[in-house]
């Protein structure tokens, strides 16, 4: 994907968060930031739940805030 595309992409996406959010930007980025944690935690659930074997000695980092 061409930068052109991705930034146009990305422009659309913001817009449409901003107005699921009524234009409030805390409450959009909060938001956001909680879905980051939902996600984080579900990537640690797989991984606790995986065997070394099956990713073939991949394990995910762990990210940090």
């Amino acid at each position: 994907m061409n930068a052109l595309v991705q930034k146009q992409g990305y422009e659309d996406e913001i817009d449409l968060v901003l107005a699921y959010h009524n234009g409030d930007v805390r409450t959009a980025i909060e938001a956001l930031l909680k879905d980051r944690d939902f996600l984080i935690k579900e990537i640690e659930y797989a991984s606790l739940a995986m065997s070394m074997g099956f990713a073939r000695g991949w394990k995910p980092t762990v990210f940090t805030k």
